[in-house]
């Protein structure tokens, strides 16, 4: 049913064409809203109730198209990079599991050590998947099988950062039922969101 429903937001990508930005959305338990991680972890991401910290953070390449999407100049790649690691010291703080993808080699060796690691497929490119407060079974995953994993790592909330058009919490709540907090820079993604959300608590496509 949710195989080719969801689109995956990419640099590498047109944009979904058609939304009207849209700044916050709540339903059914599940929430998204327009943020730039570099301007902090929002406190929603460590709530009691968030079960597992999810982020797929832009490459540096692609964080220059994705800040040219929104009419704002690019921010410093090294305040994008502090953005990550206090998002993975804020789920230890709280005991909460974190999991970001990334890309391979020393350009990400400011992460702080993981307690797993795999490799994995990110937008057709090498990368890895690590995990902070859980464990990885596998040393490799496709990205099919990462989706898979995340899904069941997902529990009853999740919070999702740099989460473009929410490809993961979508998938999440329409395959497990589970909720969500989900943030990005672009009010487009957020609008897109809300979109599907409708779609899947009503039953019936939202123009």
């Amino acid at each position: 049913m949710t195989r080719d429903r969801f689109a995956y937001h990419s640099a590498l990508s047109p944009e979904y064409e058609g939304l009207e930005p849209l700044d916050w959305f709540e339903l059914d338990g599940c929430s998204a809203y327009a943020h730039d991680m570099t301007e902090g972890v929002p406190s929603v991401f460590t709530a009691s109730d968030v079960t597992l910290i999810y982020a797929e953070p832009p490459w540096r390449h692609g964080a220059v198209r994705f800040y040219e999407r929104i009419g704002k100049p690019p921010t410093e790649w090294n305040r994008l990079a502090d953005s990550m690691v206090a998002l993975v010291e804020a789920g230890r703080a709280h005991n909460i599991p974190v999991m970001m993808t990334a890309g391979r080699g020393r350009p990400w060796s400011f992460l702080p050590a993981a307690d797993a690691v795999a490799d994995t497929v990110i937008s057709g490119a090498p990368g890895k998947l690590y995990a902070w407060g859980t464990t990885i079974p596998v040393d490799s995953m496709t990205h099919r099988e990462r989706l898979n994993f995340v899904i069941d790592k997902a529990g009853r909330k999740m919070a999702n950062a740099y989460c473009g058009y929410g490809y993961y919490p979508l998938r999440a709540y329409a395959e497990r039922g589970t909720r969500f907090i989900a943030s990005d820079i672009n009010p487009k993604c957020i609008a897109y969101i809300h979109k599907r959300m409708i779609e899947l608590t009503t039953g019936s496509p939202h123009a």
